[in-house]
């Protein structure tokens, strides 16, 4: 199964593009934004999460008589609010692609869906769960990497590549549906 997974990714060929026109560059637009969507709601959770957590604990901690303990709990506090931020990136996608049939609230907004590659098949956990890790990795420093579509033909990213998925507009999506039905 892992040989067929990395055969598979290592077949899908990135080829360089001068730019998009058309369809695919505003899906590119719809998935930049329903991306910014998607981190501002992880970051507003995670956030919730970090500042409840520190209200019920730092007064049990008595901080307010040692500076050098409040500076340590700060401390402590930014590192856990980065981690939490990843487990919820990774668990805000992973339900969602699954609950949202593979897609999240973002991508539901602006009308855009995770497909697998192979045709007639449903998103499965696996491919779910390695666009999240992905998701994951660009959070802790592949941040670079997220403009990678921009430059490369078809609009592959990582969590694409990855999880051999792509990203499609749903009207589109219907449309296509409608024709094959009625031939």
């Amino acid at each position: 199964m892992i040989k067929g997974f990395i055969k598979s990714i290592l077949n899908r060929k990135l080829e360089i593009t001068n730019g998009f026109k058309g369809n695919q560059g505003k899906i590119l637009k719809k998935r930049v934004l329903a991306f910014t969507l998607d981190l501002a709601l992880v970051i507003i959770i995670s956030s919730g999460i970090t500042f409840t957590l520190t209200s019920f604990v730092s007064p049990y901690l008595n901080l307010e008589n040692n500076k050098n303990t409040l500076m340590n709990f700060n401390q402590y506090m930014i590192i856990f609010h980065v981690w939490m931020t990843s487990i919820t990136l990774l668990s805000y996608h992973f339900i969602s692609y699954l609950l949202g049939n593979g897609a999240t609230p973002g991508k539901m907004l602006f009308k855009l869906k995770i497909l697998p590659l192979a045709v007639d098949q449903k998103l499965n956990i696996s491919q779910c769960f390695l666009r999240s890790v992905s998701y994951v990795f660009l959070y802790w420093g592949g941040q670079l990497f997220l403009g990678l579509p921009f430059f490369i033909k078809g609009g592959v990213g990582i969590p694409d590549w990855i999880s051999n998925t792509q990203v499609v507009c749903t009207k589109k999506q219907v449309f296509n549906e409608l024709n094959e039905e009625s031939q």
